[in-house]
């Protein structure tokens, strides 16, 4: 499943003291999603590369209907939004 990265928010501290990003998404469906991204868990390396708001990501699997399963996912960028310029 394709998902478009919509939002990331800053690097929080949780319970466990693991760091971690609440993440958004706009799956191909049209449906918005979130994941939280912990730097601690095994697939850290492939999400890091990609999270970027605007990117394309292809591999995502689902943990249930409004939730990306990040662990279980793998993550390909599909397609990277050119950067946004300011002309004056």
């Amino acid at each position: 499943m394709k998902a478009t990265i919509t939002k990331i928010d800053p690097v929080r501290v949780g319970r466990d003291n693991r760091k971690y990003r609440l993440t958004c998404f706009k799956l191909d469906t049209g449906v918005n999603a979130i994941s939280f991204i912990c730097e601690g868990m095994k697939n850290y390396a492939k999400w890091d590369k990609l999270l970027e708001v605007g990117n394309i990501l292809d591999g995502m699997k689902m943990y249930n209907d409004r939730t990306i399963d990040a662990d279980k996912s793998d993550p390909v960028l599909f397609f990277k939004p050119e950067k946004q310029t300011e002309l004056f």
